[in-house]
């Protein structure tokens, strides 16, 4: 019986923008060209579409993660075939495997558990812009989720009687891939975002972008984490339900704003331009 790490998600930080470029090798080439002829044009494109064209924007954000213990997950067969086999050892988590366990020597572990049962998310209409927690305990979806996983598997720290009352886990976050790109639209400077949709959005209250986390700490490292962009963030664009529904709204999560017009999004509206009653062409 091994035991391995167990590690749950608990949040992620404000989101944030990083940009990139796709090929560099073409960046430097138009670089070079300076607007020799014809018209600072390569195979036929402009110098500014192709540098448009060229470069990536990637929503990201940092993850944290509460350390729970130990699980025993890699068993024997002939052990769980057996009548008199422990079936409650694996919902309980252990400081490390029993005394005289053949596993009880420390060793090195690259391989990891992750929970995301214990993050607390919201949809994003539901996500309060200056905080980026759910409103309110009845929109809080994590947090009916953790209220269920605990009376399983509760972790210390990750509290399930009082949804106002914050987490008292330590919290570690793995060392950032993504950093925030030069000219990330996330501040406080200002407001900045288009009024299309609503006078409103001028009095969004942008939380400022993150500074990297602390390294870890404690002798304890998760060395395979997943999340590195928002969590439970599944817009679905384009995507048809029956009775000709759309999916939720699409969303900008930097701006915490919807991406579209929320007036626009519904079937008539998007279907205009269709011919036929079959959905788009």
């Amino acid at each position: 019986m091994l035991y391995i790490n167990t590690w749950a998600f608990v949040r992620d930080s404000v989101p944030f923008n990083v940009f990139g470029v796709i090929d560099p090798e073409l960046d430097v080439y138009l670089d070079g060209l300076d607007g020799d002829p014809p018209s600072g044009q390569y195979a036929g494109l402009s110098e500014s579409f192709l540098r448009a064209s060229n470069a990536t924007k990637t929503v990201a954000t940092y993850s944290y993660y509460a350390y729970a213990g130990m699980l025993p997950r890699l068993i024997k067969v002939s052990a769980l075939r057996s009548p008199g086999f422990d079936w409650s050892l694996l919902d309980f988590f252990v400081e490390g495997p029993p005394a005289g366990h053949p596993n009880s020597e420390s060793c090195e572990q690259y391989l990891s558990l992750i929970s995301y049962a214990y993050a607390r998310w919201a949809e994003p209409v539901n996500v309060d812009p200056e905080t980026g927690a759910a409103t309110s305990a009845l929109t809080d979806i994590g947090y009916q989720m953790r209220q269920a996983i605990s009376n399983v598997r509760p972790i210390s720290g990750l509290g399930t009687s009082s949804w106002a009352t914050p987490d008292s886990a330590v919290e570690y976050s793995p060392t950032p891939v993504l950093e925030p790109g030069v000219g990330t639209k996330l501040s406080e400077e200002g407001p900045e975002f288009s009024t299309d949709f609503s006078s409103s959005t001028l009095n969004f209250h942008r939380r400022a972008v993150p500074a990297a986390p602390d390294p870890w700490s404690g002798g304890l490292e998760l060395l395979t984490p997943l999340y590195k962009t928002t969590f439970r963030s599944n817009p679905r664009e384009g995507v048809f339900y029956k009775l000709k529904q759309l999916g939720p709204i699409p969303w900008d999560e930097v701006t915490g704003q919807p991406a579209i017009n929320p007036a626009v999004w519904n079937y008539p509206s998007v279907s205009e331009s269709w011919s036929g009653n079959n959905g788009p062409p």
